[in-house]
Parts: C-alpha cells; structure tokens; sequence
C-alpha cells in the first residue's frame, strides 16, 4: 500500500516526533527521492534518462589526468635517447683520475687512482692503476677497452692478485661501476667512482 509522502513528510519534520519514521517509511521516502531527482535534473522524459550517463565519470577523469600529466614519464624518454645517442671520443677518456672504490672489506671506502696513458683506435686501453688495500706494493698496469658508448671493462692482475672495473663514463667526466677482485686469499666486491685531476 503506497504512503502518503506529504503526510510522512510532515510526521518526520514537526511535532517533536522529527526523524521517528519507521524503517519501511524511510525505505519509501528514498524510493520516491531518487525515483523524481532524475525527473528534476534531467526532464520528464525518466525512461530515457534512467539510461544517460555522463560523458566523462569523475574517476576515469583523474586517471586520465594522472597518466596524462606525468612529467617524469616524458623525461625518462628524453634521457634514454640522449643515452642512446651519445658517443664519446677516446680522446676524453685519456686522463688521470682520482676517487674512491667502496668495497666488502670495510665500511669506509679505499682512494685510489687511474691513469689512462692510451686508447688505440679499436679501444684498448693501457695505463696504470693504484688501490692501496690489496697488496703493498699497489701500482698495476691496466688494460682494457673503451667502447663508443662510454662503457668500459678494465682489469689488472699479478700473481696471486686480480681485479675488475666494468663501467661507464658518464656525462660528468667520471668513471663509475663495479669493481671485483681476489687477493691474499679473499674474494672483494663493491663499487667505484673516480673523476679527473
């Protein structure tokens, strides 16, 4: 049996009994607002505006917006292609250099140098190498190559002592990568950064 939404109306908002409708008044009343709001904001035309939705839902909009406003997304791409694209001349990398190689053996890193003598025109590289926490006696010769990239993979050995240097020469003129080495019975590990002097 339908109510009388004026009466339930009127029974909820005076006479002090405001807010007292049963649970089915209540179900009623939300029944009819809901029925009549489409009627109110869209026109009387309720069968075919019971079906409209909106053209863009707020939710789908945000989201958009999120993929769509992402700054960091259109730097990567720049940086992969200037990445991609770089060549460095042989000529650039033949220097001295000064830094540090953060190793397994200690939480402070070691100094060290390299001094790159020569690069042929293929890449190989000779020169020297000093990392005091190996042997003593700590001057290697270094040989390796350079390749157009910028990457490089160096290594020094003597009897009993090796090591390692895979790397990069980046854009702000220093070397840096992972180091790994054997010497005195133990296994090194960890990485390096070494900029010019």
């Amino acid at each position: 049996m339908p109510l009388d939404y004026v009466s339930v109306i009127g029974r909820i908002l005076t006479g002090g009994r405001a807010l007292r409708a049963t649970y089915l008044e209540e179900r009623e009343i939300m029944r009819f607002w809901i029925a009549n709001i489409g009627r109110f904001l869209f026109g009387n035309n309720s069968k075919a505006d019971t079906q409209r939705r909106p053209v863009v839902e707020p939710l789908e909009g945000r989201q958009f917006l999120s993929v769509s406003a992402d700054p960091c997304a259109a730097e990567m791409c720049i940086m992969a292609t200037v990445a991609a694209t770089r060549t460095v001349s042989p000529q650039e990398v033949i220097h001295k250099y000064k830094g540090t190689i953060q190793t397994n053996l200690r939480p402070r890193p070691y100094k060290g140098m390299i001094n790159i003598q020569s690069i042929s025109p293929t890449g190989k590289v000779s020169g020297l190498i000093s990392i005091p926490f190996l042997v003593q006696n700590f001057k290697f010769s270094l040989h390796g190559t350079v390749r157009d990239d910028g990457t490089f993979t160096f290594s020094f050995k003597r009897p009993g002592v090796s090591g390692k240097l895979n790397g990069e020469y980046n854009t702000q003129q220093h070397l840096v990568g992972d180091f790994s080495g054997k010497g005195l019975g133990r296994s090194i590990s960890g990485t390096f950064d070494f900029h010019k002097i």
